[in-house]
């Protein structure tokens, strides 16, 4: 058996004894002065001059109503002419059996669907 003395040169465990760090001094320039620095300011931030001269016209409610009146009309003629958006709508029996049954709820989701116009919310065949 063969036994291992630590040596105390390996130790890597600071000891009271140990000279302080070093201080950090300011370096000393030749003349015995501090060199002289000036405070430099950033410069300015720049202000941009150019402010938005358009005029806004400012319109009252009745006027925004009117406006979205006008386009709904517009797109309920759209509908008048045959020009539909569709939407297709799924009923709530379609959807439960499709989740509760999944294979064959499929085909009941597609069975209690119906398909609807998003605009005026007439049925289409």
């Amino acid at each position: 058996m063969i036994i291992l003395e630590p040596k105390a040169e390996h130790s890597s465990q600071a000891t009271p004894s140990d000279d302080p760090p070093p201080s950090y001094s300011e370096p000393s320039v030749a003349g015995g002065s501090r060199p002289k620095f000036s405070p430099t300011l950033p410069p300015p931030a720049m202000v941009s001059s150019t402010t938005d001269r358009s005029m806004h016209i400012a319109m009252t409610p009745r006027e925004e109503a009117l406006i979205g009146e006008e386009y709904h009309r517009q797109l309920l003629a759209r509908c008048a002419q045959g020009n539909h958006e569709p939407k297709r709508h799924y009923g709530i029996l379609g959807i439960v059996f499709a989740v509760i049954l999944f294979p064959v709820g499929l085909l009941c989701l597609v069975l209690d669907s119906e398909q609807k116009c998003a605009r005026c919310q007439v049925r289409i065949e």
